[in-house]
């Protein structure tokens, strides 16, 4: 099989450098992993390529322009407190406080005060925050999507960190450094059991596993074009 290097910069042109460093020097870690065929190299690598706009993605971006895109990604979302009037213009562009509506707890915001929204306190989106481990004021934006496999929420990172020891919960940075980058990524890929599904070539269990956290989900996961269609240059790069 050709190096997943190789076929990371066949595939993914535009790739961020430290991506393609992680897997120059990533064999070793791919192959304890258990990526040691092309059917199952192929299929991580679609998913990456799909988390990140085909590896050049390093942290979600919450910067959105229009309010039409933003109340789709609203309406797909469960919030704990609905949307009030005015609420989704306010947030355009407004990278931080979005984050904590998504992912975070409620919190005083000079955005919120300023607007005269909701007595000036982001209402923030309790039960995901709760089920994200995000439990102190910042952690939303903090922990947003992060690296290959865009790791979210403070619980997701402090498990990944534990398990592979790098402390991600203070230094989420650390988790598109190019020295572990891979890390992350092969602990959530093994932990969901990828590698069985990628023998079967069950390109929506992988998907739903990674991109909704339970493969048995009965939803529809984010990207699914775009993880058609790594997954088909993947395989051509491949050879399969």
């Amino acid at each position: 099989m050709d190096r997943a290097v190789k076929i990371v910069r066949a595939i993914f042109p535009g790739a961020k450098a430290e991506y393609v460093a992680a897997f120059e020097a990533g064999d070793a870690r791919l192959a304890a992993a258990g990526i040691t065929t092309p059917l199952r190299l192929a299929h991580l690598l679609a998913q990456c390529g799909a988390e990140t706009g085909g590896l050049k993605v390093t942290r979600e971006s919450l910067m959105y322009t229009t309010e039409a895109r933003l109340k789709q990604i609203f309406n797909n979302m469960s919030l704990s407190k609905p949307l009030m009037p005015g609420e989704v213009r306010m947030l355009l562009r407004q990278e931080k406080d979005l984050g904590e509506r998504f992912y975070g707890i409620a919190l005083p915001s000079d955005l919120y005060e300023r607007k005269g929204i909701n007595g000036g306190i982001n209402p923030g989106n309790t039960r995901k925050a709760r089920s994200l481990g995000n439990d102190r004021p910042g952690d939303g934006f903090l922990f947003r999507g992060n690296g290959l496999l865009q790791t979210t929420g403070g619980k997701a990172h402090k498990e990944a960190g534990n398990q592979v020891r790098v402390d991600f919960f203070n230094h989420p940075e650390l988790v598109t450094a190019a020295e572990h980058a891979l890390k992350p990524v092969l602990f959530e890929w093994t932990g969901s059991r990828c590698n069985g599904f990628a023998d079967d070539d069950n390109l929506l269990k992988i998907s739903r596993a990674i991109n909704l956290g339970n493969p048995n989900s009965r939803s529809t996961p984010n990207g699914m074009d775009d993880r058609k269609l790594y997954l088909k240059k993947a395989k051509r790069a491949l050879g399969i």
